[in-house]
């Protein structure tokens, strides 16, 4: 199992989109922390059976996981022993995040 890392733009993803969810939807409030920490499990063990979203150059390979109840978008890398987590994205935005960009951590 690989230990999971978020990085600092996905923490920050994160952050917003529990502030805005718990304001936005009361009645579900707590919804992305539990999402996505059962996600967050997933990854760590089956990181690399889900599908390829996007390769950028020759070797910087992007995956990307669907939290379907609050409809956010995990992006991440599978590095030797981790799973970089580099954002954490409302899947019904427009624009995607800028990934090569927020791989640190």
């Amino acid at each position: 199992m690989r230990e999971v890392v978020l990085s600092a733009d996905a923490l920050r993803d994160v952050e917003d989109a529990t502030s805005w969810w718990d304001e936005h939807r009361p009645d579900a409030r707590g919804l992305v922390v539990d999402e996505l920490a059962a996600a967050l499990d997933h990854l760590g063990e089956h990181a690399t059976t889900l599908p390829v979203f996007q390769r950028i150059g020759s070797s910087f390979v992007v995956r990307r996981y669907l939290l379907p109840r609050t409809r956010r978008h995990i992006y991440f890398t599978v590095e030797a022993d981790r799973v970089l987590v580099l954002a954490v994205w409302g899947s019904v935005r427009a624009v995607l995040p800028r990934l090569r960009a927020r791989t640190r951590t």
